[in-house]
């Protein structure tokens, strides 16, 4: 009898060493994911840090003299990562002529000479976090990688592979983590708030060829896959006036606030996308207008987004 009552205090002494063994090396893990997910945040303010202040040595973004965008993609003389991969909307396309090839904005120089990859900068202006540079490969490239090419699970914002900013679609779609830290698309969802709005509507998105001010049109989450709230916000080009429409009405419906913002066929549209329900296969979605020509801020902040006393 006491040999067996020895034999279960060792069993159960044993018992407890393995769980707590077991709890430790639980631990030890979450501290490492949570230290490497501390870190890759930092990095990647450091990355937006940097280009910004790339951005500061410049001074009005106005055309480049010297260069044309072959020319400054062909100039980087160390890129940080490896030649993009071939994109089969861009094979399929002949490339312009040197005459024709448009030049890239001189303000953004010096971020496609540090990456290649460099296509366009977004602004939210509502959203300090939202501010950095947008790049172009295959879309599963920087799912998991920043600006600079390292493996970070925050990602950097990319503009879907198939789209074209020259020739420019109709419609350029943006892609951007949700992040619980508040990096990439992590802090989209608060453009769902007239006091947000209220205080400044407009989203900067310059290509690297030219400059652009947006506004929203609508903002929704939206199923990926048939559903009620099904939504084909991938349309980069529209075939006529008909199916444009369709595609600002749907979005009308879908949107959590209504916005009376007008939109025409022949209006330059962005999308920016950014994961919302995975398990529902939602996106959120905010869907936006370029201004127009000779349309100021000042009319539209007077005609959609004036505070009524």
């Amino acid at each position: 009898m006491a040999r067996r009552m020895n034999r279960r205090k060792k069993a159960g002494r044993h018992l407890r060493i393995g769980r707590v063994i077991v709890a430790l090396g639980l631990l030890a893990c979450s501290l490492f994911f949570l230290g490497r997910y501390i870190v890759q945040a930092i990095q990647i303010q450091q990355i937006n840090r940097q280009n910004q202040a790339l951005l500061m040595q410049t001074s009005a973004p106005t055309a480049s003299p010297t260069a044309d965008a072959a020319a400054a993609r062909a100039a980087t003389k160390a890129p940080t990562i490896a030649p993009a991969t071939p994109i089969a909307a861009r094979a399929a396309t002949p490339s312009p002529s040197p005459t024709q090839a448009p030049r890239v904005l001189a303000r953004y120089q010096k971020l496609v000479e540090r990456n290649s990859d460099t296509v366009a900068w977004l602004k939210v202006n509502c959203i300090a976090e939202i501010n950095f540079a947008v790049v172009q490969r295959d879309n599963s490239f920087y799912m998991t990688r920043d600006f600079n090419g390292q493996m970070n699970m925050n990602g950097a914002p990319f503009l879907d592979e198939y789209c074209s900013i020259s020739p420019r679609d109709d419609n350029l779609l943006i892609y951007g983590h949700n992040m619980k830290n508040g990096q990439m698309f992590g802090k989209l969802r608060q453009m769902n708030s007239w006091e947000k709005l209220f205080a400044n509507p407009f989203v900067t998105f310059d290509t690297i060829y030219e400059t652009g001010t947006y506004v929203p049109i609508a903002m929704f989450p939206c199923s990926i896959i048939p559903a009620t709230d099904y939504f084909r916000f991938y349309i980069r080009n529209f075939s006529g006036e008909k199916q444009f429409d369709e595609f600002i009405q749907r979005a009308r419906e879908l949107s959590e606030i209504h916005l009376n913002v007008d939109a025409q066929y022949g209006d330059r549209l962005l999308t920016l996308v950014t994961c919302y329900d995975d398990a529902h296969n939602q996106r959120y979605i905010v869907l936006l207008r370029a201004l127009r020509e000779g349309e100021t801020e000042d009319q539209v902040v007077q005609k959609y987004f004036r505070r009524w006393k």
